[in-house]
């Protein structure tokens, strides 16, 4: 499993990566557009907007994004109505960024085979056609476990199984991840006074989407959020903590 930062688990391989899209970041003067293809834990505080206004405080390229969102939605339902396939034939994207219902990933592997992983598949190739990359979105376990399914569950042991579910797809399809649930287990763990669950035990509070928007920013763009301005509301030294947090995870993780 892919966890804390360390200096050892740093790979050059990644470390290209970033610079390659740093590279495209520099080179490109257009906006870099963006098809989020998820459901609630990206609309809710709207990810995607957060990301731009990163992006703006940077004076990074423009950041222009499309969100098919619907609540609770999986990959597989947005793949049966043919909403996202249609948004990659009628404009061009160059990321779509994947994230399933928020239990589904964490189901044994032998389900995921059958119930999210074809249309993981299926959902990348129609990108590839139409020159669009793929990110799959590794998302945090709830805070109480996934008890619904798993009598006993933990946190931990919920992030465990996502972190399986999601990588084993990754390492499949050779996409990239942005390690949103790691940096949340990090966060508990250096920041436990930041609150990142809704009293609901599963949406984000802004603190926890403002984090998922510090790693995609610099997942998209090839360098850290680091000493940006935006902090969306939050205050000062939340934010810096939040930003090095995200960029200490993505340096740290190891893309399957």
């Amino acid at each position: 499993m892919n966890e804390a930062p360390s200096e050892n688990s740093r790979r050059p391989g990644f470390a290209l990566f970033l610079l390659g899209l740093a590279l495209c970041a520099c080179q490109t003067t257009g906006p870099l557009r963006t098809l989020f293809v998820g459901n609630s834990y990206t609309y809710v505080n709207d990810l995607p907007a957060m990301v731009g206004q990163l992006a703006a405080a940077a004076d990074a390229r423009h950041f222009d994004q499309v969100q098919e969102c619907p609540g609770g939605t999986t990959l597989k339902q947005h793949w049966d109505s043919g909403a996202d396939t249609q948004l990659l034939a009628s404009s061009h994207f160059e990321w779509m960024v994947l994230q399933d219902q928020s239990q589904e990933p964490a189901f044994e592997l032998s389900v995921l085979e059958t119930d999210l992983y074809p249309y993981v598949t299926k959902l990348e190739a129609a990108g590839r056609d139409t020159g669009t990359r793929t990110m799959l979105f590794l998302t945090w376990g709830r805070r109480d476990g996934d008890l619904e399914n798993v009598p006993g569950d933990t946190y931990d042991a919920m992030q465990d199984r996502l972190i399986r579910g999601y990588e084993t797809i990754a390492a499949r399809l050779h996409v990239p991840i942005a390690p949103v649930g790691i940096a949340w287990r990090n966060t508990r763990r250096l920041q436990p006074a930041v609150e990142l669950w809704q009293s609901d035990g599963s949406h984000p509070t802004p603190a926890g989407t403002y984090l998922a928007a510090c790693v995609f920013f610099q997942m998209l763009y090839g360098r850290s959020a680091v000493g940006l301005g935006f902090t969306a509301g939050l205050d000062a030294g939340t934010a810096s903590a939040l930003q090095q947090i995200a960029a200490d995870t993505v340096a740290a993780y190891r893309q399957p």
